[in-house]
C-alpha cells in the first residue's frame, strides 16, 4: 500500500499545475534577428522561442518570425507586435505577413494561405499593400471594407466602430437580378444599394446606412439604404477611367517586377500610378468610407520592411536569411 504525505501530494499538485501551464503556453514559433530584440520586455539576441501571447519589439534590426504552421512574419526595425497562434497584432511600425492573419487599429487583414501583405502604422491610419494574392480587410464587426489585388496599396482609417456606420462609395451601378450593386473604385468592395433614383449604368457617389438584417446579393458584402446620391457621369466615362488606371497600375507592377520587387514600394507605386491614370481620364481620386473605415490610395510605401538592414532587396514572397545577405 502506497501512502503519500501532505507534502508529497502538494508537490505532485504543483508539478501537475506546471505541466498544465506549459501545455497552455506551447511554442507557436521562433524569432530570429541580426540584432537585439525584446521578447516580453526581456532583451534577447539572435533567436528566441515565441509563445502564444508573446510581444516582440525590434530595435535597429528586423525580426523574422517563423510560425510552427509554416507562416512567416517580418517585423521592421523599431516595430512591435503581439503574436498569437492565429494572428499577429501590429502595435507599432511595419510588418510583412505571409500566409497569416494580422490586425492593426481594429482592422483584420487576411492574406489567405498563399498571400503576402505589408502593413505600416501611421498614427490612426494603417497602410496595407498586397505583395501577393488577394488581401481582404475587415472592420471590428466583420464587415469587408477593402479588397486589394497585387500591386495595390490603401491607407485605411477607422472612423466609427459602430455597426451602423455610414458608407460612401463611388462606382458604376450594375444590376444583378433585381438587386443594384456598386463596386467601389477605391476599396474594391461591392455594396448592394437601395434607394429611389438609382439607375443601372450611371457612375455615382452614394452615401447610405446599413440595412439591419438584410442579406446582400453576392458578391456584395453589405446592403445600404441610400440617403444621398451624386451622379458623376455615364458608365462609359467610368470604364475609360478604370482602363487608364489599370494600364498605369500594370505598368508600375511590371517595373516593380523588373526591379526585383521592392515589396510595397512597388505596390504603392502601382496604386499611385493607378490614381494618376484615373485623374488623366477625367476621374478625380475618391475616398471610400465603408462601414466606418475610410479607404484612400496610399502615397507611401508599406512594404519598406521587405528592404532589410543589409540593403538587400528580396523579391516578393522571400526574405533575408538571418545572418546572411541572401534571400531565401
Amino acid at each position: 500500500m502506497i501512502r503519500f504525505t501532505a507534502k508529497a501530494v502538494s508537490a505532485i499538485a504543483v508539478s501537475a499545475s506546471f505541466c498544465m501551464a506549459l501545455a497552455a503556453t506551447s511554442a507557436i514559433g521562433v524569432v530570429t534577428s541580426n540584432g537585439n530584440i525584446y521578447l516580453n520586455d526581456a532583451k534577447t539576441a539572435a533567436n528566441a522561442t515565441v509563445f502564444d501571447g508573446s510581444t516582440i519589439q525590434t530595435q535597429s534590426a528586423v525580426g523574422q518570425v517563423r510560425m510552427t504552421s509554416g507562416s512567416r512574419i517580418q517585423l521592421g526595425a523599431d516595430s512591435r507586435g503581439k503574436f498569437y497562434s492565429d494572428r499577429v497584432v501590429l502595435e507599432k511600425g511595419t510588418a510583412r505577413v505571409e500566409g497569416y492573419t494580422a490586425s492593426a487599429n481594429g482592422l483584420k487583414i487576411e492574406t489567405g494561405a498563399n498571400g503576402s501583405a505589408a502593413l505600416m502604422m501611421k498614427g490612426a491610419t494603417v497602410e496595407v499593400a498586397s505583395i501577393a494574392g488577394n488581401i481582404r480587410v475587415y472592420n471590428a464587426y466583420g464587415v469587408n471594407v477593402a479588397n486589394l489585388v497585387p500591386g495595390k496599396a490603401l491607407d485605411l482609417t477607422p472612423q466609427d466602430a459602430g455597426a451602423s456606420a455610414a458608407t460612401t462609395v463611388t462606382g458604376v451601378v450594375k444590376k444583378s437580378g433585381k438587386a443594384l450593386l456598386i463596386t467601389d473604385e477605391t476599396s474594391n468592395v461591392t455594396t448592394e444599394v437601395k434607394g429611389a433614383g438609382l439607375k443601372e449604368g450611371e457612375r455615382v457617389q452614394v452615401t447610405g446606412t446599413p440595412v439591419a438584417g438584410a442579406k446582400p446579393t453576392p458578391p456584395a458584402t453589405q446592403v445600404i439604404q441610400v440617403t444621398s446620391r451624386k451622379v458623376l457621369g455615364a458608365a462609359a466615362a467610368g470604364a475609360a477611367g478604370a482602363a487608364g488606371a489599370a494600364g498605369a497600375g500594370a505598368g508600375a507592377a511590371g517595373a516593380a517586377g523588373a526591379a526585383g520587387a521592392a515589396g510595397a514600394a512597388g505596390a504603392a507605386g502601382a496604386a499611385g500610378a493607378a490614381a494618376a491614370g484615373a485623374a488623366a481620364a477625367g476621374i478625380s481620386a475618391t475616398t471610400a468610407v465603408v462601414a466606418g473605415v475610410a479607404a484612400a490610395a496610399a502615397a507611401g510605401t508599406a512594404a519598406a520592411v521587405s528592404v532589410n538592414n543589409s540593403g538587400t532587396t528580396c523579391p516578393a514572397g522571400h526574405s533575408l536569411e538571418p545572418g546572411t545577405n541572401t534571400c531565401n
